[in-house]
């Protein structure tokens, strides 16, 4: 290209350069709660918290960490849900010059442990609300700390020295190799992207933003940071009603996926929307952008959230917008050449947001961040290993993936990494992942394998947005000329469709369709609600829609019986939804007679308890094989302890929880109470 084309290209790179007013995220904020302290900071359902009340709660916690040891530059770990505790908690952890590692309390214990490991953290917080069994295991591999406790810390609150080159936070995405990897983002990062959003959505004070996206997906950061660094009121969002808060807000970040199921005319509040983590539909875009600002943004999490945006409007094409403030873009070839306007290349990433890099991996931190060749002024580029193009009017395009990392309803996946996992289940021989009609599509040899083993296997090392919505078993693997398998012959394999069967899978079927907006005859017994389009929102709606049709679910139900047939089958199974306390423990007889009666039409369920103490599985069984010993009008639930206490429990009237020893099991009851208690927590989650 001629120098004049080449310069406009550069240029084009090149966002706004502009000063940063705070150094770090958290300055802005005690800014606000100073000047302001009385302003509503964060509402969570019926409670609610000041700036000033928040300040000060932060400070306590601080103050109690900085006594437990943790100084400038450590790595802090939340686990929590979403609440005001966890808002408290993250400001807690940047007050004491801490980075913090948001962890989502639902993963996997192995995940958990692993990025516990591979950050090295030196303290752990986490909510009582938390499950037992997760709590024991965090105590027994670091030092936990209730988020609660800490905020009853006595002590005068001193701010450490903390700069904008320290870190931030850390967020864990896909890996490759099958572990996650953890991207390190620093202060000054996080501050040029707040900033940068302030003047995008037009913030002045009082404004009401959502909290709405998964505590371990980066843009829930940018949420809580662009609303509290400007006088603005952060909104969570229910576990349970997804969509309710966004009629109460001003702002909101969502994920396309999530906004295909809205109807903008409900939503008369809202001013702005980001949309973020996958492609933007036109029709999606159409829907929407003669309401409110629809800002489309892109950015990898190495990039601190986002890197480009705009805001488009009516009949324009979609992209990707430009570089933001403080941020430099390239797209070049094979050789790191850029290439003309119109051409397809790999974008680079490079200035103020670009992470420090993958924690504790220099190896792959020096593969995918590299010197900036283009500015020579000792700064780094991120490869994102997508394939953009600039248009005509110096906007990116963005046409897909270099390598297998795919983004799906907002989740980073590596298909390798899924596959690994497939892989590690002892039956199977071989495994490969593709993306197809924008689901997860597993292939697996041999033939004869059982897919709710492999489906089981997954989702104990996985998220549950890792797992593939279908599993097709293959006698072998198509292969190209190289030797690798053939993903284009993969994604070409068509999945055979076996129909409804009886008057309730059928019912069942045209529910499904009406609800994810599916051709009937798309829905098959073997299907997966989650192949269909169906997420963790729209189960939310399937458990209402089937009580039409008397079929009881829970969001919990439908991910382990995610197919047609499966989820039929549940039929007239109940369905426990609270675990009540234990109330009493005694000893009780009742004759065989009594309880053959008493056991007619009675579900029950037969639980076993590994060495570690989790319930592991539960079998439904004939409640008449179960036992003879215990009778009751509402259920009856079989256990069996670890070390050989044999247990029936009941729920009697009130809601309480009676515990039935069998005679001679134990010596003494008192003694296993604290133990049972935990036991029970975990056979009713399990159920549940």
């Amino acid at each position: 290209m001629n120098p004049e084309e080449y310069k406009r290209i550069i240029e084009f790179g090149k966002g706004p350069v502009k000063p940063i007013d705070y150094e770090c995220g958290h300055f802005a904020f005690e800014h606000c709660a100073e000047q302001d302290p009385d302003c509503v900071a964060v509402v969570d359902g019926d409670d609610s918290i000041t700036y000033g009340e928040l300040n000060k709660r932060a400070n306590s916690v601080a103050v109690g960490l900085m006594a437990k040891g943790v100084q400038v530059g450590d790595f802090v770990a939340i686990v929590t849900k979403r609440s005001i505790e966890w808002i408290v908690a993250i400001f807690g952890v940047h007050k004491a010059g801490a980075a913090y590692v948001p962890i989502d309390m639902t993963i996997p214990w192995e995940r958990i442990q692993y990025i516990l490991e591979i950050a090295s953290c030196s303290a752990v917080l986490y909510h009582p609300s938390i499950d037992q069994d997760l709590q024991k295991k965090l105590e027994n591999v670091a030092n936990t700390f209730s988020i609660d406790a800490l905020c009853h810390t006595n002590g005068a609150y001193s701010r450490p020295k903390v700069t904008g080159n320290d870190p931030a936070y850390v967020i864990f995405t896909s890996g490759s190799t099958g572990k996650p990897k953890g991207v390190e983002i620093r202060h000054i990062s996080l501050s040029n992207h707040t900033q940068t959003y302030k003047e995008i959505y037009g913030l002045h004070e009082r404004k009401t933003i959502a909290h709405m996206l998964s505590l371990s997906f980066d843009v829930s950061v940018g949420e809580i940071f662009i609303t509290l660094s400007h006088h603005c009121t952060l909104v969570l969002r229910e576990e349970s009603d997804y969509y309710s808060v966004l009629k109460k807000v001003q702002v909101a970040h969502l994920t396309p996926t999530a906004m295909l199921k809205m109807d903008p005319k409900e939503f008369p509040n809202l001013e702005a929307v980001m949309v973020i983590g996958e492609a933007c539909p036109y029709s999606l875009k159409e829907r929407w952008c003669q309401q409110l600002k629809f800002v489309n943004a892109y950015g990898p999490s190495e990039a601190t959230i986002s890197s480009s945006a705009v805001a488009l409007k009516k009949d324009e094409p979609i992209t990707i917008g430009k570089p933001l403030q403080n941020t430099v873009q390239y797209i070049v070839d094979e050789h790191l050449q850029i290439v003309p306007i119109g051409v397809v290349g790999e974008l680079l990433i490079g200035g103020t947001g670009v992470a420090k890099g993958y924690l504790n991996r220099p190896d792959l931190t020096a593969e995918k961040f590299v010197p900036n060749v283009f500015e020579n002024d000792g700064s780094l580029m991120y490869h994102t290993g997508d394939m953009c193009k600039w248009n005509e009017d110096g906007d990116l395009e963005i046409l897909g993936r270099v390598d297998d990392m795919v983004k799906l309803k907002g989740y980073r996946i590596e298909l390798d990494e899924v596959a690994a996992a497939i892989s590690s289940h002892p039956e199977v021989n071989g495994a490969a992942v593709v993306v197809k009609d924008q689901v997860l599509v597993g292939f697996m040899t041999p033939k004869n394998l059982d897919v709710n083993s492999i489906r089981t296997h997954v989702l104990s090392i996985l998220p549950v947005y890792m797992c593939p919505a279908s599993f097709v078993l293959l006698d072998s693997f198509p292969m190209n000329q190289n030797g690798k398998i053939d993903k284009k012959a993969l994604k070409a394999i068509e999945i055979e469709i076996e129909k409804p069967s009886t008057d309730f899978e059928i019912k069942l079927a045209e529910i499904w369709s009406d609800l994810l907006k599916v051709d009937l005859q798309r829905v098959g017994r073997q299907t997966s609600f989650f192949e269909l389009g169906g997420d963790s929102i729209s189960a939310i709606s399937l458990t209402t829609r089937a009580k039409a049709i008397n079929l009881e679910l829970t969001t919990v139900l439908i991910f382990q019986h995610p197919t047609l047939s499966e989820m039929a089958k549940q039929q007239g199974k109940t369905i426990y939804r609270e675990y009540p306390k234990v109330q009493s423990v005694k000893f009780c007889k009742v004759s065989e007679k009594e309880a053959e009666m008493a056991h007619k039409d009675l579900l029950a369920f037969e639980l076993s308890q590994t060495t570690k103490e989790k319930v592991e599985s539960f079998v439904l069984m004939n409640p008449k094989l179960n036992s003879k010993y215990i009778h009751t009008k509402k259920g009856l639930i079989r256990l069996e302890y670890q070390n050989g206490v044999a247990m029936d429990t009941v729920i009697a009237s009130g809601q309480s929880l009676k515990l039935m020893v069998h005679p001679g099991t134990i010596g003494s009851v008192k003694e296993f109470e604290s133990a049972l208690q935990s036991f029970f927590g975990n056979a009713w989650r399990l159920i549940e």
